[in-house]
């Protein structure tokens, strides 16, 4: 007779047994997911479909400075939040529950109230059979990146304030500057206008010369004033350009057709100091010219460069009677030629003349290309 009642305690003890491991299983896996989340960085945290706090991993305690658990588990995890970030949180919370994750970033102090920035992913927690458990909250403290962000944006902002205050400065400058534009041209103006008509009135013809050779002078000034400030942003001008008016304008000053040439033929870009030497070299020379070579004497200036680009080259020729006999530049006491000498030195240049072989004079400056 088989002994029914050591079978049925047999498989009591085999289910005892096999329950006993299952919870060891149990036991185990919990353990090791706790292991997991307490050494993520980060704040983890499982909420409860109804939104109550039910687990928050180590770290993510001292991330948020909380000493004990116990005294906000179970509590509404928007509650913990401040009160224009929980309409956030409640729908992350109806997201998670509909099965969708979401992300966003908020600002939450700690519970010791630090101020700190997050970024916080929402997630459903899927059981076995398809259905919503519970959700995981994981918020990274991302305090830094936005500070680093906002810092930059105050720069940024400031730097376009600055910048925008700029722009106003340099508006008002450029109406100030055409202001006083206006008025140094109308000042030149006057005051050529009054040489020449002193110098139709007067008898001498010396003191006549001398009167409009010092109008030429200011003309030669209104010349570079006149090209320097047609763009107030740049210190420098077109040589070969300045040159050409302003010996368009020596001819209707000297009453007779002066002729320029580049023979460079591209644009030669000076500061304006050294232009309005070269520019002074220049009026001396051809009013020099006009008055020792006569009112039908044909003048040319030419423009060229030397040296492979290093050297300007001003020539001043006219067909006129030439130099005398036993000429010499340096022995010419006359103020014309003290004011090339002196105009000349400033750009580190010499003046030279010598007769052209087929008649009259050639007077030549020589000076560094800036």
């Amino acid at each position: 007779m088989r002994d029914t009642n050591g079978a049925s305690r047999n498989l009591h003890l085999r289910k005892n047994r096999d329950l006993a491991a299952l919870s060891l299983i149990k036991q185990s896996k919990e353990s090791f997911v706790l292991s997991v989340l307490n050494s993520s960085p980060d704040c983890i945290k499982l909420i409860e479909l109804d939104g109550r706090l039910s687990f928050m991993n180590h770290n993510g305690m001292c991330a948020m400075e909380i000493e004990d658990f116990s005294l906000i588990e179970n509590s509404p995890w928007p509650d913990m939040w401040p009160e224009d970030a929980r309409d956030m949180l409640e729908g992350a919370i109806r997201e998670g529950k509909a099965g969708r994750a979401t992300d966003f970033r908020a600002f939450c102090p700690t519970a010791k109230g630090v101020e700190r920035w997050w970024q916080v992913t929402v997630s459903p927690v899927i059981s076995s059979d398809g259905h919503v458990q519970r959700l995981l909250a994981t918020s990274r403290d991302v305090t830094g990146e936005v500070t680093q962000a906002r810092r930059a944006r105050d720069a940024a902002n400031t730097m376009e304030k600055q910048i925008a205050e700029q722009d106003l400065l340099i508006a008002q400058k450029e109406v100030l500057m055409r202001e006083i534009d206006h008025r140094v041209k109308n000042g030149f103006s006057l005051i050529i206008g009054m040489l020449r008509m002193q110098a139709r009135e007067t008898h001498s013809d010396e003191a006549r010369s001398q009167i409009l050779d010092a109008a030429q002078r200011i003309q030669t000034l209104t010349e570079v004033h006149a090209q320097l400030y047609a763009d107030p942003t740049k210190n420098v001008m077109d040589l070969a350009a300045y040159l050409k008016r302003l010996i368009d304008d020596l001819s209707d000053a000297t009453g007779g057709e002066i002729y320029f040439r580049n023979v460079a033929g591209a644009p030669l870009q000076q500061k304006g100091d050294r232009a309005l030497a070269i520019g002074f070299v220049t009026t001396e020379l051809c009013t020099n010219a006009r008055k020792h070579g006569g009112p039908d004497c044909r003048i040319e200036v030419e423009l060229d460069i030397q040296d492979n680009r290093t050297f300007i080259r001003l020539s001043v020729l006219d067909d006129g009677p030439g130099l005398p006999e036993g000429f010499k530049l340096d022995a010419m006491s006359g103020l014309g030629m003290k004011i090339c000498q002196i105009y000349a030195s400033q750009v580190d240049g010499t003046v030279s003349a010598e007769n052209r072989p087929g008649g009259g004079a050639n007077f030549t400056l020589v000076c560094p290309i800036d």
